[in-house]
């Protein structure tokens, strides 16, 4: 059992035998999986931003989850995190629904926590396989009507609370109002909408007529909402009310004004001042606000909150009306009050939530913090495992690397290749985590190496890349595997920090993913098939652009800053064109689609020469002194890329020597003087990978692609030549056998 913190104590007595009687069958299956040995992860969670003067009950926390929280690691979790269970101090299973699911970024989760207080603390607990699903309504049980999240990217927009009433129907949205950026995960942008000719919104969401929605004595609304200035018209936020004009409630802003309004209505009039009740909040433009209006039959008075801040208590001289809310017939409304309306609100709408209670001043600013205020929940979770731990993982091989250069290269991602029985004895059955999750690396000196699984196929050939603190003939490193609790590794920081971007191409569908997280993946694509995917490459998975030439294929990268201004750089691919196609095929270039471009890289016609062209100013044109650019033919006399294999192409313009360099698997095969030095164009320009966008179709490169690398420095022979060797030379590593870990004798075969 993997515990950390103050509960380790609590989590073991959770798990007792006593523990176990007390609760239901199907209780006992999960607390049977969490006790079983290496197979759970947990941390704790304390509130200590809580600054409540009341103990809250049943009261829903936000739990953020994400690779930066230290110790926390995705890989253990199952895919869609529906292993992820909370306890409290004496061992009970809360309720918990996930808001957003997101590996490798920040995922929301709501949790009911039975007693809220600063010193309240609940264990979360992963990485165990006999969960079961549990009810995400359970988590909205004390008062709440209905709860919507709104970050679906499509109707309906689902109630979490029970008897749900989903937003099912929508007028005049865009497919961009849907999973808009919200406050938390997605919203519904309103603003998306068609104006109608006085330039008034038309947008809107409904559910349908339920009992919950309308008819009560008490109530809350909550939800965020981010506004745009509008003086020119009424904006509705929300409402209930039906065909014959009977209100029930409805949110607005007035012409000309910057307050928002709550209106509930006890005669179902809509002009009748004296069965109202009103209270009112000054948001502001242009931001995230969170807005909440009471209700309370008991005080007879309506509050508004901004920011879990109590602005406007209806005054006790004009006392509230207490009969209850109009139970009419209509829809609910949310960006309108009524679909007949023309005054609709122009922003965005996240997290609604109805209450049939008055919720208190103490529950409405913990409503707010723990969402705004990012220290409302502390996190203590275990530290990263150091070398001290190496001795946990059950097998251990070393990797030597004899191809390598005599004088050192620093921190180079060096290719480790393994398959059942390679090295001799390597059993994918004896890794313990998915995806070679639990596969780590380390130096002479036991410290841990960044490492990136690039391909997993249990089935064939793995390949990982390493990051080598110093690459030289006489470097040893070890691997080890076999333990469940491995310490999360960043893959980004395989690529050193000169790297700006680099492109494994081995997904079998977009995106295909950018490795340092400098760059953009490639996430667009015009006229690729399918099976243009994980074609077989030089290193795992490759693109195949094969085409005709009546087609354009290429795959674009959102335009990235990082890519343009440079100096010096080092453009790297892997290559394997077919046979007979005619004229300047494009590999890759930072173009916009008319002609203005930062770099190209392109093989030409018959000659089939490698070149890769750069501009100082943008525009593709080649005078006397070259304009700009510069050009690098992969060729010496006689000698060019060949049809039907893979080559390995690497152009590097060297400010400080005014040179560019062109090489061919490993070797140089050309060296141009003077070239432009300055800094490569900078414009808006996405990355374009098999082609150059809009021209014409025989620019298409026809052939494979794989492992590109772009480098803001000007990389050395040296390195260009490991690059290649790492992946195409055999004996560049050599494998021990593998062993186990505390094993006394070592094998090492040469």
């Amino acid at each position: 059992m993997n515990t950390t913190g103050a509960h380790s104590a609590v989590l073991a007595t959770a798990l007792s035998i006593t523990a176990l009687l007390a609760m239901t069958p199907t209780i006992h299956a999960e607390i049977t999986d969490l006790s079983g040995a290496g197979m759970v992860q947990s941390f704790d969670i304390t509130f200590s931003g809580y600054s409540g003067s009341e103990t809250l009950a049943d009261f829903p926390v936000l739990v953020r989850l994400s690779p930066t929280l230290n110790g926390f690691d995705y890989s253990r979790c199952r895919a869609d995190g529906s292993d992820i269970r909370f306890i409290d101090a004496s061992g009970n299973i809360l309720s918990r629904e996930i808001d957003t699911w997101n590996p490798g970024g920040e995922s929301l989760v709501w949790v009911k926590v039975p007693s809220l207080t600063a010193s309240t603390t609940i264990t979360c607990l992963y990485g165990f396989a006999g969960a079961a699903p549990g009810s995400a309504s359970d988590v909205w049980s004390n008062g709440y009507a209905a709860v919507w999240h709104l970050g679906e990217s499509a109707l309906p927009l689902a109630d979490s609370a029970a008897d749900p009433a989903p937003f099912s129907s929508s007028n005049s949205l865009s497919a961009t109002a849907f999973a808009a950026t919200g406050k938390l995960g997605g919203a519904v942008d309103f603003s998306q909408g068609v104006a109608n000719d006085a330039g008034k919104f038309q947008s809107w969401v409904s559910a349908a007529d339920m009992d919950k929605l309308d008819g009560f004595g008490d109530f809350t609304v909550e939800f965020w909402t981010y506004a745009v200035t509008d003086s020119s018209s009424q904006q509705m936020y929300m409402g209930k009310r039906d065909d014959a004009n009977t209100g029930a409630w409805w949110i607005y802003q007035n012409k000309g004004e910057s307050a928002m309004n709550l209106t509930a209505s006890a005669d179902g009039n809509t002009s009748t001042a004296s069965a109202k009740s009103i209270v009112t909040v000054l948001p502001s433009f242009n931001d995230w606000n969170h807005v909440a209006f009471v209700r309370d039959t008991t005080t007879t008075k309506g509050y508004s909150y901004l920011a879990g801040e109590c602005t406007k208590t209806n005054s006790p001289a004009a006392p509230m009306n207490s009969a209850s809310v109009t139970n009419c017939a209509g829809a609910f409304y949310l960006g309108d009050n009524y679909a007949a309306g023309n005054n609709r609100c122009q922003g965005k709408i996240d997290e609604l939530r109805i209450s049939r209670v008055a919720r208190s001043a103490n529950w409405i600013k913990a409503s707010h913090d723990c969402v705004e205020n990012a220290s409302f929940a502390t996190y203590t979770t275990s530290a990263p495992q150091t070398a001290n731990d190496w001795g946990r993982y059950a097998h251990k091989f070393s990797v030597s690397f004899p191809g390598a250069p005599e004088t050192a290269l620093q921190d180079f991602p060096v290719l480790v290749r393994l398959s059942e029985g390679s090295p001799s004895g390597f059993s994918y059955a004896d890794c313990l985590r998915a995806n070679g999750g639990d596969l780590r690396f380390a130096d002479a000196n036991g410290n841990l190496l960044p490492s990136e699984v690039d391909t997993w196929n249990e089935r064939g050939e793995s390949l990982v890349w390493v990051k080598v603190p110093s690459l030289a003939a006489n470097t040893r490193i070890a691997a080890y595997y076999g333990w469940g609790d491995a310490p999360a590794v960043d893959g980004s920081k395989v690529w050193d920090g000169d790297y700006v971007g680099v492109w494994h191409l081995g997904e079998s569908a977009l995106p295909l993913a950018e490795s340092t997280g400098v760059s953009t993946p490639f996430s667009a694509q015009q006229h690729l098939a399918d099976g243009a995917f994980g074609a077989a490459g030089a290193a795992g998975g490759a693109v195949d652009f094969t085409a005709t030439n009546n087609i354009r294929p290429y795959l674009q990268a959102a335009s990235d800053a990082d890519l343009g201004g440079l100096g010096s750089f080092t453009v790297e691919c892997w290559t394997k064109r077919a046979q007979g196609a005619s004229g300047n095929r494009f590999v890759l270039s930072r173009n916009n689609g008319s002609g203005t471009y930062s770099f190209e890289v392109f093989q030409t016609g018959s000659s089939n020469i490698g070149v890769c062209s750069a501009t100082t100013n943008g525009v593709a044109t080649i005078g006397a002194d070259k304009g700009g650019f510069y050009v690098v033919e992969g060729k010496t006399d006689g000698t060019v890329l060949g049809y039907g294999d893979w080559y390995h192409q690497a152009y590097i313009r060297d400010v400080s020597s005014g040179c560019g360099y062109g090489y061919v698997n490993g070797a140089l095969k050309r060296t141009q003087e003077q070239v432009a030095t300055g800094a490569l164009y900078s414009g808006d320009a996405p990355l374009l990978l098999g082609n150059r966008a809009t021209f014409n179709a025989s620019n298409c490169y026809n052939g494979l692609i794989d492992e590109v690398r772009i480098s803001r420095v000007a990389r050395s022979a040296a390195w260009v030549k490991a690059a290649y060797d790492t992946v195409a030379d055999g004996t560049f590593a050599r494998y021990s056998a593998t062993r186990g870990n505390n094993d006394t004798f070592v094998i090492v075969v040469r």
